[in-house]
């Protein structure tokens, strides 16, 4: 509850939530107040990333960064993104965090895969 009080609420973007497409999905987050994240996520055309990779937030009064990842095995159905190396991403969502904040990396694929990243993941 804390988090939605504060405009906290944050989503880890899943292979079947693009099969709606990006676009739908950044309309249907901006109803709802959420903050989609796809750390790795691409638009292929411009490199942009169409959600944030991360959100700095405080919880419990502690500061914290929370990042979202998808396996590049299980790719945009839509074509519409590119899936980029979710370690590779994580280390740069984590990157300007100051010593002391706690990390949150929310990865969307198997437990193997997850296991895998973090161990490529400084």
């Amino acid at each position: 509850l804390e988090l939605l009080s504060r405009g906290g609420v944050v989503v880890a973007v899943g292979e079947k939530d693009l099969r709606l497409g990006h676009r739908a999905l950044l309309r249907a987050a901006e109803a709802a107040g959420a903050t989609l994240l796809g750390a790795n996520l691409r638009l292929p055309a411009s490199g942009g990333r169409p959600f944030e990779g991360a959100r700095a937030l405080t919880l419990g009064g502690r500061p914290a960064v929370v990042a979202a990842v998808l396996d590049p095995e299980l790719g945009d159905p839509t074509g519409e993104l590119e899936v980029g190396d979710p370690a590779a991403a994580a280390s740069a969502a984590f990157a300007g965090a100051a010593p002391g904040t706690l990390r949150v990396l929310l990865f969307h694929g198997t437990a193997a895969r997850a296991r895998a990243t973090l161990g490529e993941a400084p």
